[in-house]
């Protein structure tokens, strides 16, 4: 039985001839991002799991880069695109491309990280985001989210984000990174914490490029700074486009 693609968003169809970029939980850059792309450039994007109080179904990292690809060849979205992700989405859209490069459909022309920490910084990274009794106050949200849970109830509002965010970081702990034998760029906020490839060389043997955009993790898919990040990703793809033109 196929199913129907519940968290794929057709933003923009453009040009079919311009390389299509898919992006993964862009959040404010989902809507906003396109306008800073070439006007004519394919555009789709993925939404969060769980929302109006439901449970998120896919917990691991394989499962919704799997899904997510699924959801993609349904809609008749087929390779070569590039691939995006800001934060966890990020670590999707990277498994996602592990996927592909592993499939007949072969690799992934670009795949850009925004402000996406390696998973083996990810747990230092939520230790300085959290303040002691924010973290207190997490034990207390995850026993009371547990019940819920085993009950399959619907997730009230005041639990809903921290549901959200404790299945992603969950997954990021449990998720076993493999080398990226694809091109790779990592975008990191300027004034986020972490060393300029947020812990991604050890993972990219065929080496990676590394931009700073202005603006911290929580407004770099954000005005003003969302022009600035576009500019980067924009420079990828037609740098992409103009090597394939060349070959020719």
């Amino acid at each position: 039985m196929s199913r129907t693609p519940t968290h794929l968003v057709r933003v923009r169809e453009g040009n079919q001839g311009l390389l299509p970029l898919v992006c993964v939980h862009g959040d404010d850059a989902n809507r906003l991002l396109p306008k800073y792309l070439d006007p004519q450039r394919p555009f789709y994007a993925f939404i969060h799991q769980g929302k109006d109080g439901e449970q998120v179904e896919l917990t691991t990292l394989d499962a919704i880069a799997s899904r997510f690809l699924g959801e993609l060849n349904q809609a008749g979205i087929h390779p070569p695109y590039a691939l995006c992700g800001y934060s966890f989405g990020g670590l999707v859209a990277y498994e996602m491309a592990q996927q592909l490069t592993q499939s007949i459909d072969g690799s992934v022309p670009l795949l850009v990280l925004i402000d996406t920490y390696a998973p083996e910084l990810h747990a230092q990274a939520m230790r300085r985001d959290h303040k002691l009794h924010v973290r207190i106050r997490d034990k207390v949200y995850q026993s009371v989210l547990a019940t819920y849970l085993a009950n399959g109830a619907q997730i009230p509002r005041k639990l809903h984000h921290f549901h959200i965010i404790h299945t992603y970081d969950m997954a990021v702990r449990a998720y076993q990174p493999k080398p990226y034998p694809g091109r790779m760029i990592v975008i990191k906020a300027a004034d986020s914490w972490g060393p300029e490839d947020l812990g991604w060389h050890g993972l990219a043997p065929e080496g990676m490029e590394v931009r700073l955009s202005s603006g911290n993790h929580f407004n770099i898919i954000k005005e003003p700074h969302l022009k600035h990040l576009a500019g980067f990703i924009e420079e990828g793809l037609r740098g992409i486009e103009l090597s394939v033109t060349h070959q020719r």
